[in-house]
Formats: structure tokens, C-alpha cells, sequence
């Protein structure tokens, strides 16, 4: 028997993806009672098609993800060079302490 080591994704075990879904979809068909021809089927889909599907999700979530962040960011900025650029008088009032006149 010969083994043929081939690289089948850009994914590795620190991928949540890979990391879960592999074993588990492996453990499931290695219990079952269907033909190895089914399994084939079915680990090749896996392998094929979901798990690629599945990681690109991952990093368009990933990218959503830094976006918000940024826009955040960009937001607390704004509202930091805002509040900076008031007046003393008009942060109290705005925090609603009282102005004392003397």
C-alpha cells in the first residue's frame, strides 16, 4: 500500500473550523453503518466544498469584525477631540453640575 501526502487546505488545526468540524465529521463516519462509498462521498464533499465554504466564512466574520472595531475607534476619537474642544463651562453643564456665579 502506498500513501500519497497531498496539502488539501490553507487551513490548519488552530482554525475552530478544521479544528472541530474535521474530527467530529470523521468520528461520525467512521461509526456509521453506510458503505465506505458513502463515506468516501461524504468526507470528500467535507473536505471539497463545506469545510472551504465554512473558512471563508470565518474570515469574511473576521473582516466584519475588524471593521467595527475601526469604525469604533474612529467614533470614540471623534467624541474625545469633541469633548476636548469645549469649554470647562460647557462640560459641567453638560454633565449637569451646576454653574456657580460669584
Amino acid at each position: 500500500m502506498s500513501f500519497e501526502i497531498k496539502k488539501v487546505s490553507e487551513h490548519g488545526t488552530t482554525n475552530p473550523i478544521v479544528a472541530r468540524l474535521s474530527l467530529q465529521i470523521l468520528e461520525i463516519l467512521r461509526q456509521s453503518n453506510v458503505s465506505e462509498e458513502v463515506k468516501d462521498k461524504v468526507g470528500d464533499l467535507y473536505m471539497n466544498s463545506l469545510q472551504k465554504k465554512a473558512a471563508a466564512l470565518l474570515g469574511d466574520r473576521r473582516e466584519i469584525q475588524e471593521g467595527i472595531r475601526r469604525r469604533r475607534r474612529k467614533v470614540q476619537a471623534t467624541r474625545v477631540s469633541e469633548c476636548a474642544s469645549r469649554s470647562p463651562s460647557d462640560r459641567q453643564t453638560r454633565r449637569g453640575v451646576p454653574q456657580l456665579s460669584l
